[in-house]
């Protein structure tokens, strides 16, 4: 899954970069909403604890990732269209280029370049990348069966 049909991508690069955008932007939120319902259901039945107020937060992690994970997306695009055209916007690509965006935007937002950013482009972009991946993939088959 490393390969795509640039010939069934033509023409359709714009609608499959949005498909797989929107699933970026939105999947995430869901996935937050859950995992805040599991946490206060935790916290309802079984009283103050660490595991419900950590699903908690990492559910309104997700559900406020879009705020950075937008910028993310702009700076995917360019890489996207050009993976797509020539045939090579498969998994692993996605991911690399979720994990520099992500640095980037983690660069820009933090000032600095310490190993925090790093840690942070890998753990949130390599995922998101092979979201923005899996997306497109669900929407767009044909174009990614190669």
């Amino acid at each position: 899954m490393i390969r795509t049909d640039p010939a069934a991508a033509q023409g359709r690069v714009a609608l499959v970069i949005l498909n797989a955008s929107l699933g970026v932007l939105l999947v995430p939120i869901v996935l937050g909403l859950i995992l805040a319902g599991v946490g206060t259901a935790f916290e309802m039945l079984i009283g103050r604890g660490p595991w419900g107020q950590k699903l908690g937060e990492a559910g309104m992690l997700l559900v406020f990732s879009p705020f950075l994970s937008f910028f993310a997306c702009l700076l995917a695009i360019p890489a996207a269209a050009w993976a797509l055209r020539r045939g090579l916007a498969g998994w692993a690509v996605a991911s690399l280029a979720g994990m520099f965006a992500t640095f980037v935007v983690f660069a820009v937002v933090n000032r600095d370049l310490d190993l925090t950013v790093v840690y942070v482009s890998a753990i949130f972009g390599l995922p998101f990348g092979g979201l923005y991946w899996l997306s497109a993939r669900i929407m767009h088959r044909d174009v990614f069966t190669v």
